[in-house]
């Protein structure tokens, strides 16, 4: 069990936090039965992020049509419920969305858990608006997407002898990185 998740288990049993305000139902529904779980076969792009503060860590697959959207996606993740349902979630949603389209989707998520917006296209993603009154929890719903951006900008077409490739960054607490090669 990661830091992370063991924080939010002692969290849950001690903590004066509202269930209603940072555990949505819908949070605790994908959390308890994540949606998009496993790996997928080649050719896809992978990527590997993992926050060294938390223990968060999630591996991501995707594969893109033709026409460059997301046809397929499959996650790994061990860390806590929040990053556990929104890796589930980002699975569900961003399924059929251009790659293009990922950009501007994270910049909305990412102003939804900061409390600068409450964006009603993100749908269901709209359940981590609560996140906003906790800084400290928010890297866990932004882990998913920053995997989801690190696996768009693997380039297998110039790469085809690999499943993926990711480059090793480290920023901010944040691992990144191939594990295919």
């Amino acid at each position: 069990m990661s830091a992370c998740a063991q924080l939010c288990a002692n969290a849950e049993m001690t903590s004066d936090v509202s269930h209603g305000e940072l555990y949505r139902d819908i949070i605790i529904e994908h959390a308890r039965a994540p949606r998009g779980l496993g790996r997928l076969g080649s050719p896809c792009r992978h990527a590997r992020v993992h926050n060294t503060l938390c223990g968060d860590r999630i591996d991501l697959w995707l594969q893109l049509s033709t026409d460059r959207r997301i046809s397929k996606i499959c996650h790994e993740t061990e860390g806590c419920a929040l990053c556990i349902a929104a890796a589930s979630m980002l699975c569900v949603r961003v399924v059929g969305a251009r790659a293009c389209e990922i950009a501007s989707m994270h910049t909305k998520f990412s102003a939804l858990v900061a409390g600068e917006s409450d964006e009603h296209e993100l749908g269901d993603l709209r359940a981590f608006a609560g996140l906003a009154s906790y800084s400290s929890r928010r890297r866990c719903a932004l882990l998913p997407w920053e995997a989801l951006q690190s696996a768009l900008v693997a380039d297998i077409d110039d790469d085809a002898h690999s499943h993926a490739g990711v480059g090793m960054v480290n920023a901010a607490g944040i691992v990144k990185g191939n594990t295919d090669h």
